[in-house]
């Protein structure tokens, strides 16, 4: 039996150890359908998933994510009864991912030096 995904941010965690997972991968279609908007704003009360929903779009258009493939991770979600039109996105574009959920510090200068630590990791995750 799956459990619930407390604290989980990341999409590829979540679905390869099997957790309860409230599909909303119909975001993706919505993000495809809707190309010609410049900026989309998403907001939602604290603990709402828009970290994990953003971590599922990651892991829809990049082949990799943290060095693990993202292949079959939306098998049987509703995204994958959409058609070609948006399963030929699936896996083909880097992806720049950057949150600062987790910088969370007292002072200006340990805020910027986490905030290049993040930077710096996803750098070195897009070395090509």
């Amino acid at each position: 039996m799956s459990t619930l995904p407390i604290g989980y941010d990341d999409f590829g965690k979540l679905i390869e150890n099997n957790l309860i997972f409230v599909d909303k991968s119909l975001l993706i279609k919505d993000f495809i359908d809707n190309a010609g908007i410049e900026v989309s704003l998403i907001i939602r009360p604290r603990r709402f998933g828009k970290t994990l929903n953003l971590s599922m779009i990651h892991h829809f258009f990049a082949a990799e994510v943290h060095g693990r493939s993202t292949k079959n991770l939306f098998t049987g979600l509703k995204i994958m009864d959409q058609g070609q039109k948006y399963l030929q996105h699936q896996a083909k574009y880097p992806v720049i991912a950057l949150s600062f959920k987790d910088v969370k510090d007292q002072d200006a200068q340990s805020a910027y030096q986490n905030i290049t630590h993040v930077i710096a990791q996803i750098y070195r995750e897009h070395h090509y």
